[in-house]
């Protein structure tokens, strides 16, 4: 399993583990984010199982446009191609993770409740894992097929152990 699949499902996880309780006891939720017990009303009911429905929505929505679960039968000899949706649904969950991190924590600075400060580091930490998704992950185009990176410089250090400078050496000798 390469990281935009690992970093998919575990974003999956964590949005159904956020959207489960929104949906199945949405009373139960709004009681415990109060300061003192209330009756909750029709509306409140809705706007947490529909949360909840979005949350779980980002989340498949975040596996599937990644590839992480072909949608068409392919024969086990041929390779899986790359999805063209890969890098806009990792930048978008990205930010919805980051965003959410700032959001838990500046509760948790004004609440000072250890729930959320579980979730600024669990969204956090999908949202360090998104960055690092975009930025490293799955893009081969910068690469070279020998491993060796033709656009990186040797100021101010040189590499006098390369292979190009052995693989030159050896073809003047």
């Amino acid at each position: 399993m390469d990281s935009i699949s690992t970093y998919s499902l575990a974003s999956l996880a964590w949005l159904t583990t956020q959207g489960a309780p929104l949906i199945l006891w949405p009373s139960f939720i709004s009681s415990l984010l109060g300061e003192e017990y209330h009756q909750s009303n029709p509306l409140e009911h809705y706007y947490a199982r529909s949360l909840g429905v979005a949350l779980i929505t980002l989340g498949v929505m975040t596996v599937v446009l990644t590839g992480s679960v072909p949608l068409t039968s392919i024969p086990d000899d041929e390779p899986i191609p790359d999805s063209p949706y890969t890098t806009a649904i990792l930048l978008l969950s990205t930010i919805h993770h980051a965003s959410a991190t700032l959001y838990a924590y500046t509760r948790y600075n004004d609440s000072s409740q250890t729930a959320f400060m579980i979730a600024a580091f669990a969204s956090g930490a999908l949202a360090t894992g998104g960055l690092l998704a975009l930025l490293f992950a799955g893009d081969t185009s910068r690469r070279s097929k020998t491993g060796i990176d033709k656009d990186t410089s040797s100021y101010p250090f040189t590499n006098s152990e390369s292979y190009r400078s052995k693989k030159k050496a050896a073809k003047n000798k």
